[in-house]
């Protein structure tokens, strides 16, 4: 694991790896727009994996209420982003994992011919210092962030017929901040736990001197053979975290193909998000190689906009044609 204010060890090349894709774009960026296709229906199929993250950033709810996670400035919500993960728990309580750090949007819309009221949305991975700003676009209401110190907010809302309203979130970025990453965890969920406990630490000292934790990257490999227990175990630990985790699929993480296993648990495997002044991009490479979809969306998905620097987190390096999969 690495731990410093700006990204340092094999995350440190991160930046040099956004140079290496960008400059492989031209060969592997496909012209247009390249939908993906999951013919074998087979979850280590990288394109299998795209259509899976995609399904579970939208639920259409027992209620008849459509949720999608949006991009962090939509005004619409005719589409959505694949940033994040929704589920119906049996009580009918919607949980939402937002997918990392970074600002966020999710749309709540109810159906047209009924008024939808005490619907209970469960943020997770969510800030401890996020402020959230809750209702129809441009009215929305400010929710500061707790004193609990807690990484997840339960909201119950009321929403007229036909109606959407909004829920965004942002942190406050001082001109100092910190990511933590690591990798491979797989083995030892023990010191995993040891790890979130000195982070838990780290963020306090962080907010006592003004140069807070923002967010940890883990760059796959969260299980050694992809059982659902294992997920719920990561996923379990994380959640003590009072940041956001970005993580992504590793090849330890597909060994099971009839299931979505790793999108289950945490969603997509190929977001990008703005962090303070850093573009965070984490990539799915757990196939061995970033599927056709993505690769046509590199350009998008790297562009760092007015931010300072560009981290790269994906499992395998982008070493191209040294592998039969040319990527790994």
């Amino acid at each position: 694991m690495t731990l410093a204010r700006h990204p340092s060890s094999r995350w440190a090349r991160a930046a040099a790896w956004g140079s290496i894709l960008s400059a492989l774009l031209p060969v592997v960026a496909l012209p247009g727009c390249v939908q993906p296709h999951c013919t074998n229906g087979r979850y280590d199929d990288a394109e299998c994996r795209v259509i899976a993250e995609n399904e579970r950033a939208r639920l259409h709810t027992g209620r008849g209420v459509e949720l999608r996670f949006q991009a962090p400035d939509a005004q619409q919500d005719d589409s959505w982003e694949a940033l994040g993960l929704l589920q119906e728990l049996p009580d009918g309580t919607i949980e939402a994992r937002v997918a990392g750090p970074g600002r966020f949007a999710l749309s709540v819309r109810a159906p047209e011919d009924a008024d939808v009221a005490g619907l209970r949305i469960r943020l997770r991975n969510l800030d401890r210092d996020a402020t959230l700003a809750v209702g129809t676009a441009g009215l929305e209401t400010i929710v500061p962030a707790p004193p609990d110190g807690s990484s997840s907010r339960t909201l119950e809302l009321v929403v007229a017929a036909g109606q959407t309203q909004w829920i965004r979130g942002e942190r406050p970025c001082p001109s100092r901040y910190r990511l933590a990453v690591t990798a491979d965890i797989q083995t030892n969920p023990t010191q995993f736990e040891r790890i979130v406990d000195r982070l838990q630490q780290e963020a306090e000292d962080g907010r006592a001197t003004d140069t807070p934790l923002v967010g940890l990257l883990v760059a796959g490999d969260l299980t050694e053979s992809s059982r659902d227990d294992e997920f719920e175990t990561v996923d379990q630990i994380l959640a003590r975290l009072p940041v956001p985790a970005a993580v992504t699929a590793g090849n330890h993480d597909i060994y099971r193909p009839a299931r979505p296993h790793y999108n289950r648990t945490f969603g997509p495997g190929n977001y990008a998000a703005d962090v303070c002044g850093v573009h965070v991009t984490m990539l799915d490479s757990g196939s061995g190689a970033i599927a056709r979809s993505v690769q046509a969306r590199l350009p998008e998905l790297l562009f760092r906009g007015e931010s300072r620097f560009l981290i790269v987190g994906m499992h395998h390096p982008p070493f191209p044609g040294q592998t039969g999969a040319g990527w790994s």
